[in-house]
């Protein structure tokens, strides 16, 4: 059976559910609407692979809500990585933005969770 981590983020709060798995997704609150997009870099390649990415709508009934910008990653090889997501305008250079940081560790073809950091830069 394959197993799979969940990572959700909002601005305000972290959710994460913590076990070993063979694929990592995470879920960051984003509103497309407001010109704000995530993007993100990883500090070492092949450790892990973006299988998918995708916006989900909370409400498609209300006009400009937000939702939730989700990634999923799988283990490729063994190793650590950082993640760094950012959330942005693509198009303004000094403006405030969010910063999420992730690391991860692939042993065995499984991954596990480490440490958060999250900082707002105005």
């Amino acid at each position: 059976m394959k197993k799979v981590l969940v990572l959700a983020m909002c601005i305000t709060a972290l959710f994460l559910t913590a076990c070993k798995s063979q694929t990592l997704t995470v879920e960051l609150e984003a509103n497309p609407t407001t010109g704000y997009c995530w993007s993100y870099e990883m500090d070492v390649q092949d450790v892990l692979v973006e299988q998918k990415q995708e916006y989900v709508e909370a409400n498609k009934d209300l006009m400009g809500a937000g939702g939730v910008q989700r990634y999923v990653f799988g283990a490729k090889n063994d190793g650590t990585v950082v993640i760094t997501f950012t959330y942005k305008r693509p198009w303004e250079k000094a403006q405030s933005y969010t910063v999420s940081q992730r690391t991860f560790t692939v042993k065995n073809g499984e991954i596990i969770s480490g440490a958060v950091v999250e900082t707002k830069v105005d």
